[in-house]
């Protein structure tokens, strides 16, 4: 709960701004820093960097203070910033979850199809670590040749199963279930 004192403090601090005082953007910012990292931990913890978000956080607050009007307002300015931020996590996240959309979407499959083969969809949204599991994935799904899709499709349980008639196929199904599992663990790590 804001108390009268600080109440007062962030609207003088508004009004300077308002009037051109950059000092005063320092005084709301230290203020209200409290309210944007609460909507970082509550939307965006690991799944966007903080010190991007702080920045985002500072221009949501320059544009809050030159379009929130002290005469006829209807809220306090925290309430107004808190919304203003809020609605920009959202953003964020919206955003976030299209480009991870349009990764899948450009994907190339060793066989052609525009289906996929296999489930590449990731809980982590964290852009570095996409960007890494893209490029394993890509490295690994370039068609060599034939034998090589045949091959890696085998691995990953997608292709035709390649056994003789009569022979022992349960310890290679078990050999291939471990790598598959090693494989994907792998390009979770990495």
């Amino acid at each position: 709960m804001i108390t009268n004192t600080r109440k007062e403090r962030i609207h003088k601090a508004l009004l300077a701004a308002q009037q051109g005082d950059e000092e005063a953007y320092s005084l709301l910012y230290d203020d209200l820093k409290g309210l944007s990292f609460k909507i970082y931990f509550n939307f965006l913890h690991g799944s966007y960097r903080s010190d991007d978000w702080e920045s985002d956080a500072l221009e949501v607050l320059l544009r809050c203070v030159q379009h929130y009007d002290c005469q006829n307002n209807r809220a306090l300015f925290s309430t107004y910033y808190m919304t203003a931020l809020h609605h920009k996590a959202v953003d964020r996240l919206r955003e976030m979850y299209s480009r991870n959309k349009r990764i899948e979407q450009k994907m190339l499959y060793y066989n052609g199809l525009d289906a996929p083969c296999i489930d590449i969809r990731t809980e982590n949204y964290n852009p570095e670590e996409i960007a890494i599991t893209r490029a394993a994935i890509e490295e690994m799904a370039i068609p060599k040749n034939a034998d090589y899709r045949k091959v890696v499709a085998f691995l990953i349980g997608q292709g035709p199963k390649l056994h003789q008639p009569g022979a022992q196929t349960e310890p290679v199904i078990r050999v291939s279930y471990r790598f598959k599992k090693l494989l994907l663990k792998h390009l979770r790590q990495h």
